[in-house]
C-alpha cells in the first residue's frame, strides 16, 4: 500500500445507482481522514443516497477517523440516506463501541450482507 489508507468506491451495486460501497483499507486517523473526506465530497456530487463502508481490511481507526464517519453519517442522513458498516474487526469494533457510534449506525458481518439490507428505492 502506498499510503496508510486506501479507499476505493464502487457504484451501481446490484443495479442501484444510489448505493455506494466504500472499501477502506489500512489506517484511518488524523493524518489520513482527509482522504476519506475527499472521496465523500466527490461522491456527494453524484447525488448518492445509501452508503456501505466495508471496513474488513481496516487495521486501525482513531477517534478522528470515527469523527469523520460521524460527519459522513450526518451528511448522509441530511439527504435521507443510510450508512451501514461492514466487516468490523475486533480492534476497530472496540473503538466504534467506545465512542458510541454503533448505537446510531447498523453494522454487518460482510459488505454483501450490508448491501442486502439497503432500503429499496
Amino acid at each position: 500500500m502506498d499510503s496508510p489508507v486506501d479507499i476505493t468506491v464502487e457504484n451501481g451495486i446490484s443495479g442501484r445507482g444510489d448505493v455506494f460501497l466504500f472499501k477502506i483499507k489500512g489506517y484511518l486517523d488524523a493524518e489520513t481522514t482527509l482522504s476519506l473526506e475527499t472521496k465523500l465530497e466527490e461522491t456527494f456530487k453524484l447525488n448518492p443516497k445509501h452508503f456501505v463502508f466495508d471496513l474488513s481490511e481496516l487495521e486501525y481507526i482513531s477517534s478522528a477517523g470515527v469523527g469523520t464517519c460521524l460527519g459522513a453519517l450526518e451528511d448522509i442522513q441530511a439527504r435521507n440516506g443510510t450508512l451501514r458498516l461492514a466487516g468490523l474487526k475486533e480492534n476497530t469494533r472496540h473503538v466504534f463501541e467506545l465512542l458510541g457510534f454503533l448505537k446510531i449506525v447498523t453494522d454487518h458481518a460482510t459488505a454483501q450482507e450490508a448491501l442486502g439490507k439497503v432500503p429499496p428505492p
